[in-house]
């Protein structure tokens, strides 16, 4: 209940930024049922994920068409590109875990690369990883 309500007051302050689906690329890479290994940031290195939670959930119900829950506490930051001195736009590939509303499976391995600048969030790319019926 509280991401839910997280979620909707994100909503509201984020309102007035846009989102972009040009060059958005979507693509499944394969089926498999287990999660690739990687280096991640923590996000504590990447504080700014909140402001991003409504643009993850459109670009997600896009690929799967309808809305899915996705697990914003075990995100991980693959890769973040600061695309100014200040790091106030950059460029960012988070890796998230997605599943069915009731919290059961299939559960959904994806990586959405997303880039903030000037007020604007665009999804630049969607890589479908894996899908597994275990968490």
């Amino acid at each position: 209940m509280k991401k839910f309500i997280c979620f909707i007051l994100g909503l509201f302050i984020l309102g007035s930024n846009n989102i972009s689906f040009k060059n958005f690329n979507t693509k499944t890479i394969a089926t498999i049922s287990q999660e690739d290994t990687t280096n991640t940031y923590e996000l504590s290195t990447f504080n700014a994920l909140e402001p991003l939670i409504p643009h993850i959930t459109s670009g997600i119900s896009s690929y799967y068409g309808r809305n899915r829950y996705i697990d914003f506490e075990n995100a991980k930051v693959i890769d973040f590109k600061p695309l100014s001195d200040d790091n106030k736009y950059y460029e960012v590939t988070l890796q998230l875990v997605t599943c069915e509303p009731d919290h059961k499976g299939p559960y959904g391995v994806d990586r959405i690369t997303l880039v903030h600048e000037f007020g604007n969030v665009k999804i630049t790319n969607f890589i479908h990883i894996a899908t597994s019926q275990k968490k």
